[in-house]
């Protein structure tokens, strides 16, 4: 048994007493001595396990931190996507317009009948050459 799990027991029977008694029970210099010693030690062991805490907290609000910062980074680079994928739609509809209205063909693939789909599909496809 450690000192701090000794110190906790004592101090249980010593609550147990002091039920069991009331006010008429008479302690000796030493046992106020140890009853103090042991209050002491569970006292430590309480600030000990605060300074864990609040290091645990200090790092679980890092991490916070952290996190919302990769949210936001994420959103932005959601909304550039969004931004761009409309910008590519655009792009698609105006080639699709003027192909259609001028009779130029998208590619020896797809004949006048092509769809925006299609655009971006060629436009994919030369992009990975």
């Amino acid at each position: 048994m450690t000192k701090e799990q000794e110190a906790i027991e004592r101090l249980n029977r010593f609550k147990t007493i002091k039920v069991l008694y009331g006010n008429t029970f008479a302690m000796t210099t030493e046992q106020l001595r140890i009853l103090q010693e042991d209050i002491e030690t569970v006292l430590n062991m309480l600030k000990e396990k605060d300074r864990q805490i609040n290091s645990k907290n200090g790092t679980i609000n890092a991490l916070q931190c952290a996190l919302k910062e990769r949210i936001e980074e994420r959103d932005r680079k959601d909304d550039i996507v969004t931004k761009q994928n409309k910008i590519i739609d655009l792009m698609a509809e105006r080639i699709e317009w003027l192909c259609k209205n001028f009779g130029i063909l998208l590619d020896e693939e797809h004949d006048e009948n092509f769809t925006q789909e299609d655009i971006k599909q060629y436009f994919e496809r030369k992009s990975e050459e």
